[in-house]
């Protein structure tokens, strides 16, 4: 491998001419052919800890969220701007068929400062019934 030109350029990547301008070509299939030695001369250790919410039924189970408010008539304010909040929530998340959903956990202080966010990739429905427990790990 020590004999190829050095690759230069910035117009990408492809399997005939490499990345844009550079002269060395990678055919994929000759990758594979020989058997390699891989060293690593570094080690990072990760520590982690693990922190463990249980969620019971009865909490969390209200949103901040505007679209879920229900507006009533003739919502403006005394200025005249139109009122966004209301402390009324729509027919349809009164009902018994409706639970709110999370993504985000908070982390707080003792000063009620947020120190921490943890982000799941999906929206996670808090149960009626039963207590839910997230799981979140944090690399320090």
């Amino acid at each position: 491998m020590d004999n190829l030109p050095s690759v230069s350029g910035s117009g990408g990547f492809n399997t005939t001419t490499g990345f844009g301008g550079g002269k060395a070509i990678i055919k994929y299939l000759d990758v594979t052919t020989d058997s390699f030695t891989l060293d690593f001369e570094s080690v990072q250790t990760i520590y982690t800890r693990e922190y463990t919410l249980v969620i019971n039924p009865s909490e969390f189970n209200s949103t901040n969220n505007i679209t879920t408010r229900a507006l009533r008539s003739g919502s403006y304010g005394r200025d005249g701007e139109f009122l966004t909040q209301s402390p009324l929530f729509k027919n349809k998340i009164t009902g018994s068929g409706w639970n709110p959903y999370f993504n985000t956990v908070g982390f707080y202080d003792d000063g009620n400062n947020c120190i921490m966010l943890a982000r799941y990739s999906q929206n996670i429905q808090i149960p009626k019934k039963f207590p839910i427990t997230c799981k979140v790990k944090l690399d320090i």
